[in-house]
């Protein structure tokens, strides 16, 4: 599945897939042993001090199997452009968690920059708009207001 991703940051979205990996997807469900094995691992977060290294560093932003300093796990995401295709990474660890980790960065930056939003709905009848103290004059009124003169009615 194909996602946009404008607007992310490439290293807070590498961290965050790193994080997130937990090799329950259908690709381990044929190999039990690697699948706990790397369960464990998943329990452990990466570095975003090694995330920043690894970006920089990268040539085509491509991510196969990644070390953010918790273990090796597969991304297999490229962060090149402005989406991502996650249907590799969500076979090895879930399906539409790459879409998830994806949503929940985008709702921690409107968090940020907005506050919290309510589940309430807004009764716009409460909503006060602002008032102006000028009155909106009306087209007759306009109409009879005497013209200043200009270059073309000298």
């Amino acid at each position: 599945m194909k996602i946009s991703i404008i607007g992310l940051d490439k290293v807070i979205l590498l961290l965050n897939l790193y994080n997130k990996a937990n090799n329950q997807g259908k690709l381990f469900d044929e190999r039990p042993m690697t699948k706990r094995i790397g369960s464990l691992s998943a329990k452990n977060t990466g570095n975003i001090e090694l995330a920043e290294k690894i970006i920089s560093e990268s040539q085509d932003f491509y991510f196969d199997h990644v070390d953010l300093g918790a273990g090796s796990r597969p991304i297999k995401i490229s962060l090149e452009g402005f989406e991502i295709d996650t249907s590799t990474y969500d076979k090895y660890h879930g399906e539409g968690l790459g879409e998830l980790v994806v949503q929940r960065i985008f709702d921690d930056m409107f968090k940020d920059a907005f506050g919290e939003l309510s589940d309430e709905p807004i009764d716009a009848g409460n909503i006060e708009l602002p008032r102006h103290d000028t009155p909106i004059p009306d087209i007759e009124s306009v109409k009879k207001q005497k013209r200043s003169p200009t270059p073309n009615n000298i």
